[in-house]
Order: C-alpha cells, then structure tokens, then sequence
C-alpha cells in the first residue's frame, strides 16, 4: 500500500484529484507523473520526489498519520 502527499511538488496540484494508471499517479493541473511507489517524478532529467506518507492496516483498517 502506497501514499503520497496530495500537493504536486511541482506548483501545489492536488494529487488526489489526478488519475492513477499503475504505479503511476497523474497531477490534474499540468500533467506531471509520479511513481507511488518512490514518490519519483517519471519525467526524465528530474530528480523531483512528491513526500510518501507511512501506511499502515490495522485489522481492516486503512491508516494514515494526521498531518
């Protein structure tokens, strides 16, 4: 299980309204990909990251830190 911080490092998109192809998550404002895995920018040249956010199940619980 993956998460990622939901502003686009790249001019703040909102990362939870892009589109998920894969492991690569889509930002709805200019179209930069990133790799939920890594947090990794697709676009080569770039060493950009988008900051993961630690999952955890507990139980059938989905659970994410309150940031």
């Amino acid at each position: 299980m993956h998460a990622l911080d939901n502003n686009c490092p790249h001019n703040g998109g909102p990362l939870s309204k892009g589109t998920l192809d894969g492991q690569a998550l889509t930002c709805p404002w200019h179209g930069w990909r990133w790799d939920v895995t890594s947090g990794r920018n697709e676009w080569p040249g770039t060493n950009w990251r988008a900051p993961r956010v630690p999952v955890r199940i507990v139980g059938d619980e989905i659970q994410l830190p309150v940031l």
